[in-house]
C-alpha cells in the first residue's frame, strides 16, 4: 500500500509537467525553464518506475511467503481430508485452487485494488484547476462505476455457475478413473462419456455467455474512457477561450481523468480474475 501510494503521487508528474510546461517554459519562451522541467520529471520518472518494480517484486515476495506459510497447511487438510471422505472421493483441487489464489494476489488483480483508492485524489486535482473539470471526472467516474456494476450482475452469476459445474464434472471424472476397469468391464464408458460431454457443454456455453459480455463491457469501459479524456480536452478548450484556465490545464485535466478512471476499467478488464479468486478462497475456506 505504502508503495502504491508513492507510485499514485508521482503518477501526477505527466499532468503537472504538461502544465509547466505549457504555462511556464512556453510561456515564458525560456529554454532553461524546459530544461530543468524536463530534469526534474526525468528523476520523477526513475522514482516511479523504482515503486512500481518494488511493489512487484514485493507482491511476488508475499506470494512466495504465503506459499511457505499456508502451502503445507493446505496440503494437511488434503490428506486429512482424503482420509475421511475415502481416497475415491478426494481432490487435489485445494492444491489448484491455493495456486491460483496466491497467483492473483500477485498479479494485476492486487494492484488494481491498491491503485483504486487513489481516484478521488485526481479528482481533487481536477477541482482545483476548475470545478467544471472536476464534476465531469466524478460524472465520468459514476458511470464507468455503472458498468462495474453491470458487469457484476451479468458475469458472476454465470462465472460462478460454469465454475460449480466445471468442479462437479471433475469430481465425476476423478471417480469414473478411480474406477477405471470396474467401469470398463461394466459397460459404462460410454455413458460416463457422454454424461461429461454433456455437462461440459453446458459449462463452456456458460463460460462463452460471460466472456462475450465481459468483453463487451471491457470494450465499452475502454473507448468511454478515450471519449471521456477527448470530452475533456473539448471541456477544457471552451474553458481556456473563456480564460478561464491556462493551456496547460487543459491538457494536464485530460491526463488526470484518463489517470482517474483507468483502476476502474482494469477492474472491469480483470474481473473474471476477481470471480475466480473469490471462488478460489470460499472453497478454501470448506
Amino acid at each position: 500500500a505504502v508503495f502504491s501510494g508513492i507510485a499514485n503521487f508521482l503518477m501526477l508528474v505527466p499532468a503537472f509537467f504538461m502544465l509547466n510546461v505549457y504555462d511556464k517554459a512556453i510561456g515564458a519562451n525560456s529554454l532553461p525553464t524546459l530544461f530543468v522541467l524536463s530534469l526534474i520529471t526525468l528523476l520523477m520518472f526513475l522514482g516511479l518506475a523504482s515503486m512500481e518494480v518494488l511493489r512487484s517484486r514485493m507482491l511476488v515476495a508475499i506470494s512466495r511467503k504465503m506459499d511457505k506459510l499456508i502451502g503445507p497447511l493446505v496440503y494437511q487438510a488434503m490428506f486429512q481430508n482424503a482420509l475421511k471422505v475415502g481416497a475415491g472421493a478426494s481432490s487435489t483441487q485445494p492444491l489448484t485452487d491455493f495456486a491460483g489464489l496466491r497467483q492473483f494476489l500477485s498479479g494485476n488483480g492486487a494492484i488494481t485494488l491498491f491503485d483504486a483508492p487513489w481516484m478521488p485524489i485526481y479528482l481533487v486535482v481536477m477541482f482545483l484547476f476548475h470545478p467544471v473539470l472536476g464534476w465531469l471526472g466524478v460524472a465520468a467516474a459514476l458511470l464507468m462505476f455503472a458498468l462495474v456494476i453491470m458487469t457484476q450482475r451479468v458475469t458472476a452469476s454465470r462465472l460462478q455457475k460454469a465454475n460449480a459445474l466445471a468442479q462437479d464434472n471433475l469430481a465425476l471424472t476423478r471417480g469414473a478413473i478411480a474406477n477405471a476397469e470396474s467401469a470398463t468391464v461394466m459397460g459404462m464408458l460410454p455413458a460416463i462419456q457422454k454424461t461429461w460431454v454433456s455437462q461440459q457443454d453446458v459449462v463452456q456455453e456458460e463460460q462463452e455467455i460471460a466472456s462475450n459480455w465481459g468483453g463487451l463491457f471491457a470494450s465499452l469501459t475502454k473507448t468511454f474512457r478515450l471519449a471521456i479524456q477527448s470530452a475533456a480536452i473539448a471541456v477544457g478548450a471552451l474553458l481556456v477561450l473563456q480564460q478561464e484556465i491556462s493551456p496547460g490545464m487543459l491538457i494536464a485535466g485530460s491526463i488526470l481523468i484518463g489517470r482517474a478512471l483507468q483502476p476502474i476499467e482494469l477492474a472491469v478488464s480483470s474481473w473474471k480474475g476477481f470471480i475466480d479468486a473469490k471462488g478460489q478462497y470460499q472453497r478454501l475456506q470448506i
